[in-house]
């Protein structure tokens, strides 16, 4: 194993002597998940993130600020679990702020204010993720389920249709959709 790791540390050293930080990266990540103890694979990893940052290698999101990310992340996971929804939305809010593209971060933070009740902070995260990526299908049907709790079964209806274009095929879907149809029907009967 030992050899191994030796191998892939040369080609590592070898690949940022070049300039070749992708590459490095990779190889270095490989070789502490075998050996993590090792102070001199640290150091080589530091001065390849550090170099290949500053030469545009990895843009904004480097090596750090994913596990800064994964690790807020960790810890918005135990503060839900622990039944803590603010704070865990917080954490997560934080997750996404090292990774601004990742929306999965910034969906779990609005699931943790609806989980506290903060039902507006959440439907406005919703929003915004749907701002960035409006085909984000769990942001969609959350959305969709609380405009339907709230009455507004308008735009429950708009939100479950665009549903249906992305998924066709689930009959859940589709049957809120003629549900939401027949009520309307019998309200327009009503007038």
């Amino acid at each position: 194993m030992e050899e191994e790791i030796n191998h892939y540390y040369t080609k590592a050293k070898l690949a940022y002597e070049k300039k070749n930080f992708d590459y490095a990266k990779k190889l270095l990540e490989y070789v502490l998940v075998k050996k993590s103890d090792s102070q001199q694979i640290h150091r080589l990893l530091y001065l390849v993130l550090e170099e290949g940052t500053e030469m545009g290698a990895f843009g904004k999101e480097n090596f750090f600020t994913k596990t800064k990310a994964f690790l807020l992340k960790i810890k918005g996971d135990i503060l839900s679990i622990q039944k803590r929804f603010l704070r865990a939305a917080l954490s997560y809010e934080k997750a996404f702020i090292c990774q601004p593209k990742n929306l999965f971060f910034l969906n779990r933070a609005g699931q943790q204010f609806l989980k506290a009740n903060f039902v507006d902070t959440a439907t406005t995260i919703f929003e915004e993720i749907l701002k960035t990526n409006p085909t984000y299908i769990p942001v969609l049907k959350t959305l969709a389920s609380l405009y339907l709790e709230r009455g507004e079964s308008e735009k429950s209806l708009q939100i479950y249709e665009r549903l249906h274009e992305l998924l066709p095929y689930d009959l859940e879907i589709k049957n809120r959709i003629q549900r939401l149809h027949a009520d309307q029907a019998i309200k327009k009967s009503f007038l």
